[in-house]
């Protein structure tokens, strides 16, 4: 009887050690903020950091089509300030997403390469949904704070923020 007990802890150890690692996901609720431009204002936010990639997708009032969009995601590794920021920009009808490594500036610095970058609009859901592969932030992180940051794109534009929010990889 003893054995057999042995032998089923030993297996529901390995069993447990042996299952997939989950991507964490967290949701940002930051609700409507009046005076902000529409396709700036920020509801929430959903952030999924899975094995190979954080996938975060930010809600909007309103992302009206031909309206100036501006939004940042920062995605930090650690309190020291190491991150990069992804930045989704549509102007004119023209729409691009750029990896960014931070300079003393907050949201600016030199573009990174970073092949299987995403962010895709659906102005029907009011969303940007971000793709960053790991491979293009530090591939050993285990967690991330996450941030949004839309509008602001000129000293004249009311911009919205949520807070960092910590999410572990998958």
């Amino acid at each position: 009887m003893r054995t057999v007990a042995i032998l089923v802890a030993g297996l529901v150890v390995l069993g447990l050690a042996a299952a997939p690692a989950h991507a964490e996901t967290k949701v940002l609720v930051d609700g409507p903020t009046a005076g902000i431009a529409p396709q700036h204002d920020v509801l929430r936010a959903r952030i999924a950091n899975r094995k190979r990639a954080v996938v975060v997708t930010v809600r909007f009032r309103d992302l009206r089509r031909g309206a100036p969009v501006y939004t940042n995601v920062a995605l930090m590794w650690s309190r020291d300030g190491d991150g990069r920021f992804v930045s989704a920009v549509r102007r004119d009808g023209t729409r691009r997403a750029v990896l960014v490594e931070p300079d003393s500036d907050e949201f600016t610095g030199d573009p990174v390469p970073c092949a299987g970058l995403r962010a895709r609009w659906s102005n029907r859901r009011n969303t940007i949904r971000f793709r960053v592969p790991h491979t293009c932030l530090e591939p050993t992180a285990r967690r991330l704070r996450v941030k949004v940051v839309a509008g602001f794109w000129s000293h004249t534009s009311r911009g919205d923020y949520t807070r960092f929010l910590g999410v572990r990889r998958g």
